[in-house]
């Protein structure tokens, strides 16, 4: 009789609990149903789980990450402790001793010119290298894995997944916890990043000051900017941002660049307006259901603001709607058994 195989999932990366690839990867878990394999989770010590991920699965507590050529001998033993087949991390670490199948979130530190002399994307660059076979969460993303990566097996196509019931419960303190007292759009803009082009915002808000005198926004981001009129919430529970996305006008995304676009999907399902910009994975996401603005002119993302406000794109969001839940945990899970089960 055919042994079953055994993949290893490293938690590494689900120590950031909040972060879009976190969500990702906890939404995968869950609705995760492996036929002829079976999953063992390498649970790094300062990882968060929740606690029906952990009922789950078979889970192997192990040391926090501490650098990349420490973290390789001991993964290699792990997985031959634990007769592993195949390794997944979700975030970049590997084993050199059995075939990695590594999960491409995005291309951002190649396109944007990352130093990858920096120990984090020098350990990227080293875990393509020696990955085996390769997973890319969106068309755009798998066009320019292979781009960059000619040599490397061609990625398979797995679509992020929403997970509605992340929704189902509102907390409305948040509302009153961040005053907010107008009609209010959400902006992503998570970091300074040149990719997350926090710039055209910081641009429009400077122009354009009279629009805090009708409308808040709300960043769900760490304070990078001083201007007394934006509303910082970076850490919030998943019933606040319920609560935000119900009340909100709609989503401000300003990406150049996206690997997938989580928040799109999630403004689109609560029948929201998304202003984004028309590239990478959000046009492939969005399609036209969100409404574009050019990244570099934040006079036509103030016109397109008042557009949403005024009514313009109403017809916009129960397509969109229907887009976002297209994407549902069920096909996810099951091209994630046919990728695995065609492995050699």
């Amino acid at each position: 009789m055919k042994s079953m195989k055994k993949i290893a999932i490293d938690t590494v990366f689900l120590n950031r609990r909040y972060s879009g690839i976190s969500i990702v990867w906890y939404t995968l878990l869950k609705y995760l149903r492996p036929q002829g394999y079976e999953i063992i989770l390498f649970k790094r010590e300062d990882s968060y789980l929740p606690r029906e991920i952990l009922k789950k699965y078979k889970v192997i507590s192990i040391r926090s990450f501490q650098d990349e050529f420490s973290d390789i001998p001991y993964v290699n033993y792990l997985c031959l402790a634990n007769g592993i087949n195949y390794f997944i991390s979700t975030y970049y670490t590997y084993s050199t001793m059995v075939p990695c199948i590594v999960y491409v979130h995005d291309m951002i530190p190649e396109i944007f010119g990352y130093d990858f002399r920096s120990p984090m994307w020098a350990q990227k660059a080293r875990c393509l290298a020696n990955g085996k076979h390769f997973v890319c969460v969106s068309r755009n993303t798998k066009k320019d894995f292979e781009r960059f990566y000619p040599n490397k097996q061609k990625g398979h196509l797995n679509y992020n997944a929403l997970d509605t019931e992340r929704f189902n419960q509102e907390d409305d303190s948040i509302i009153e916890l961040l005053q907010i007292n107008k009609p209010f759009f959400i902006l992503i803009a998570t970091n300074t990043d040149v990719y997350k082009n926090s710039a055209v915002l910081i641009r429009l808000f400077n122009l354009h000051p009279s629009l805090f005198r009708v409308f808040n926004f709300v960043c769900l981001s760490d304070k990078f900017d001083q201007n007394l009129g934006i509303k910082w919430a970076p850490k919030v529970s998943e019933a606040q941002l319920t609560s935000l996305y119900q009340k909100s006008i709609g989503l401000i995304q300003p990406s150049l660049y996206e690997g997938f676009g989580l928040p799109v999907i999630e403004a689109m399902y609560h029948r929201k307006n998304v202003l984004a910009c028309d590239n990478s994975a959000i046009s492939e996401i969005g399609l036209d259901n969100c409404v574009y603005f050019d990244p570099k002119d934040s006079d036509d993302l103030h016109d397109k603001i008042y557009e949403i406000h005024n009514g313009e794109h109403e017809p916009k969001k129960e397509n969109g709607y229907k887009r976002a839940v297209s994407f549902c945990p069920e096909s996810q899970v099951e091209e994630f058994n046919q990728i695995v089960n065609k492995l050699t």
